[in-house]
């Protein structure tokens, strides 16, 4: 997925253990009908969390309880928030909503939004169940000629490049089939920040001069992030030549504080039927944009089985149809076993052999008639490829050198992604994006709301889906199972996110703990040339050069990535592990995103 790595990294990292002294969630849920989430219920911590995102600390960490857990890529705050949910009595759908909620406030639009893309797999623990749901990017009906769709760094800004927003309306369905507390708690932390504030650390401060041309195009953008402004957060809009706004600064967002109120007060239609999807019609059309109020109001989150696999006697639920990460994550697991590979790390042969079978994921970016030549008589489908059967043939193909890796699949770009467990024992797997540069080149903002260009990479799989369809996405949210009760949540970001994935899997479910597994030596996203060859990348460092030599000598060419510069190829993964025998909580998560983890 999208560079969710990010050059110039992250803040701080916030973990804490919350131990005692808690109310039953049920007697929290009695004490108010709309509990506040929002830090006037924390202000001390609020100000800790805050003080720690200015000074820029990268280190990865862990957590431990017993109850409850919660854990996010980014956003220390939104995860806290999170948190608060589960003490009040929520689920775990409503504290992985107020987290992703919270994280788009503090990202102010710029990796994720609320009119980006969502994905979500839940264990429910009442019925025993797993359930997957999709909200990815709409294709307009009108958009019938997306080859001509201005590409990402053409210096084209355009409307064609927004797609149907699926993340208010994945949050709608999530809550209504899952939610506990009602939509004004579980807005309200996002509210808060929205229009109280928080101070631009030097990282966030630097994003923004990093993407000034695009953010400085339009009055109604330029106005949130440039010039010093009023007391209010507000710039005025004819202050052209003032510089962003800086690191320290008191970052407001009044116009998106108003549109979150009128989620809560109409419900998330309002983004799909209400005056905000007029007005976004009316802005991307202006620019260019082929929608019509009907593209926004037939839209709908879509419910499927999740696909579903075997592994080291684990079961296995990712995230079902129309998504392409949950069969890219079953189909690797099922290579892995056909393998039956030595561990990576200690083998030369292992690892080479990890990097042909963490590359088969680009089969699903393969044109129908690339698939025909490679696979003569042989269905290539999401259902084939999720099968034992599938796998056995493919391990064929890579083991006799006949499947060559022929083609770039879409660059990802940001996202966030939250894993959570309530005491209850409901679990759920999540990640949101807006699948494309910081803010995208548009510029184009809608009542406080970013709107992404992730239509200006994906010409080719906008014109596979076809007008009106949902567009498939990488994400692979997932949740292993043991004897029918859950023993881990996963999820994941950033280009590796797939290499990232299944490496920590395999650690976690061979008896590593999250925050051991993501210490390992990874893989990055691999590099593609221009015949679709794959060239390796690893982090600098990660493994001995007598290894990477070995490997080469095999005939796979490696390079070592410096991902302070290079950050895009990495995968960024979080963790929940659920001892089967204990019932003990473990979370991890990575370094440089300024995320957390909080356990009671």
């Amino acid at each position: 997925m999208p560079p969710a790595s990010r050059s110039f990294a992250v803040s701080w990292v916030y973990l804490g253990i919350v131990a005692g002294g808690l109310l039953s969630p049920s007697g929290l849920a009695q004490e108010a009908a709309a509990p506040d989430l929002s830090p006037r219920g924390w202000l001390a911590e609020a100000a800790e969390i805050e003080k720690r995102a200015m000074s820029f600390s990268y280190e990865a960490g862990s957590v431990e309880g017993m109850s409850m857990m919660i854990v996010g890529t980014t956003g220390a705050s939104a995860v806290r928030a999170g948190f608060e949910a589960l003490k009040q009595g929520g689920s775990a759908v409503d504290a992985a909503l107020t987290t992703a909620l919270t994280q788009i406030a503090l990202a102010g639009g710029g990796w994720v939004s609320y009119a980006g893309l969502f994905t979500m797999v839940v264990y429910e623990a009442e019925s025993g169940k797993v359930h997957s749901l999709s909200a990815g990017f709409g294709i307009p009906r009108g958009e019938i000629d997306p080859a001509t769709i201005p590409a990402q760094g053409s210096g084209t800004p355009s409307g064609r490049t927004a797609l149907v927003p699926g993340f208010m309306a994945g949050v709608g369905a999530a809550h209504e089939r899952f939610g506990k507390l009602p939509l004004a708690s579980v807005f309200g932390p996002a509210i808060y920040y929205a229009e109280e504030g928080f101070e631009l650390s030097p990282m966030t401060a630097g994003m923004i001069v990093s993407r000034k041309t695009y953010l400085h195009r339009l009055p109604a953008t330029r106005k949130i992030f440039f010039g010093a402004g009023d007391a209010g957060g507000a710039s005025s809009v004819e202050a052209v030549d003032r510089e962003p706004h800086p690191a320290g600064y008191r970052f407001r967002q009044p116009e998106l504080a108003t549109t979150l109120k009128a989620v809560v007060e109409h419900g998330t239609d309002y983004m799909y039927k209400g005056a905000w999807a007029e007005h976004f019609v009316a802005a991307v059309n202006q620019e260019g944009g082929n929608f019509t109020r009907a593209d926004l109001a037939d839209y709908q989150a879509i419910w499927a089985e999740p696909v579903r696999t075997q592994y080291l006697g684990f079961d296995v639920a990712a995230l079902g149809s129309p998504s392409m990460g949950g069969v890219n994550s079953v189909e690797c697991l099922n290579l892995l076993e056909a393998a039956a590979l030595e561990p990576y790390t200690q083998s030369a042969e292992s690892l080479f052999w990890w990097m042909q079978i963490t590359n088969a994921f680009v089969i699903g970016y393969l044109p129908p008639a690339m698939q025909d030549f490679l696979f003569p008589g042989v269905e290539v489908s999401p259902g084939r490829r999720a099968s034992k059967e599938w796998a056995k043939t493919l391990w064929g193909k890579l083991k006799d050198g006949s499947f060559p890796m022929t083609r770039k699949p879409p660059a990802g770009n940001h996202s966030d992604a939250v894993v959570a467990i309530d005491s209850a024992g409901n679990v759920v797997a999540l990640v949101h994006s807006i699948n494309t540069t910081l803010w995208g080149e548009s510029g184009i903002f809608v009542d406080g709301v970013s709107i992404p260009d992730a239509a200006s990479y994906q010409q080719d799989q906008i014109a596979a889906a076809g007008p009106g369809d949902h567009l498939p996405d990488p994400t692979n949210p997932l949740i292993v199972l043991r004897d029918g009760k859950p023993v881990l949540a996963s999820s994941s970001i950033g280009g590796g996110l797939h290499q990232q994935t299944m490496m920590c899997l395999d650690h976690v479910l061979r008896g590593m703990t999250p925050a051991e597994a993501i210490a390992q030596p990874t893989l990055l996203l691999p590099k593609f040339g221009a015949l679709g060859l794959s060239t390796a990348q690893v982090p600098e460092g990660a493994f001995a050069d007598e290894m990477i030599d070995q490997v080469r000598a095999l005939g796979q060419p490696v390079t070592e990535a410096n991902t302070s510069q290079q950050g895009a190829t990495r995968g960024y993964w979080i963790g929940i592990h659920v001892d089967p025998k204990t019932g003990k909580l473990s979370g991890g998560f990575p370094a440089g995103l300024g995320g957390g983890a909080i356990g009671h």
